[in-house]
């Protein structure tokens, strides 16, 4: 893959943004934060850089198309406002739910894929609440981490691990630090699904090696702007205002 194709993927989720709305509102809590444009868009990203406190100057009121440029940043508290920035264009109820170019499901992305995991190798990139439902049925389940906790490989593993597996999932924070393109090379083959909060809902992601897609809609942003300002934890995030929901596809162009 050349450099030009690793930018791909950033390119597809920039052109589903469309031109004239502006950005109205930024909450920016120390896990998450949470972007409203002038066209009644809310977009979730991770606060990878965990920098708390009002935006750069000139943030509010930009043109939403330049503010998604950021997630090219190399900055990753800037690029975290650029994918934010991305959600609130495509993780729209009206776009999502009703999309006719992907199935559409509620719920938790493990439950979705329980029954699909049964004799098959998994990786999990991203420490998620509930994976563990996945061991039994699997025949191994790796966690991959950054910073690992007791019975995880470190991320670096994922050079060794993702191309013997089957079934990957991959956090989208992925897209903050630009080691999606990489880990999609690794798991070529493979089937992966991208989830978490970050996720952008757009079909335009499939046919570049993902298959699945699992995120969030804001639901109640009145009441998720406070969540994120409150927030002590990441999971703190699910205590309401949010619905998750999976786009399933194909992985193939």
């Amino acid at each position: 893959m050349t450099g030009a194709d690793k930018w791909r993927i950033y390119d597809e989720l920039l052109k589903a943004v469309p031109g004239g709305a502006t950005v109205k509102n930024l909450w920016r809590g120390r896990y998450w934060l949470l972007l409203e444009s002038s066209d009644g868009g809310f977009g979730l990203a991770q606060n990878l850089g965990g920098r708390e406190g009002p935006p750069p100057e000139g943030f509010i009121g930009s043109a939403l198309g330049r503010a998604a440029e950021l997630i090219k940043s190399w900055d990753f508290s800037l690029a975290a406002l650029g994918l934010a920035a991305v959600n609130a264009a495509c993780n729209r109820p009206d776009s999502v739910i009703f999309s006719d170019q992907a199935l559409s499901r509620e719920g938790d992305a493990f439950d979705l894929f329980l029954a699909g995991s049964q004799g098959r190798r998994v990786a999990v990139i991203g420490r998620f609440p509930y994976l563990e439902r996945l061991r039994p049925q699997s025949a191994g389940l790796t966690v991959l981490e950054r910073n690992p906790g007791p019975g995880d490989l470190p991320d670096t593993a994922a050079e060794f691990i993702l191309p013997q597996c089957d079934l990957i999932f991959i956090t989208a924070t992925a897209l903050i630090n630009k080691t999606l393109p990489r880990l999609l090379e690794l798991g070529a083959g493979a089937e992966i699904a991208l989830l978490g909060p970050s996720t952008p809902l757009t079909p335009r992601l499939f046919g570049l090696g993902l298959s699945a897609l699992s995120g969030l809609l804001v639901s109640d942003p009145a009441r998720l702007s406070g969540v994120i300002g409150e927030s002590r934890t990441c999971l703190s995030l699910f205590s309401g205002g949010v619905k998750k929901v999976n786009l399933t596809g194909s992985a193939q162009s």
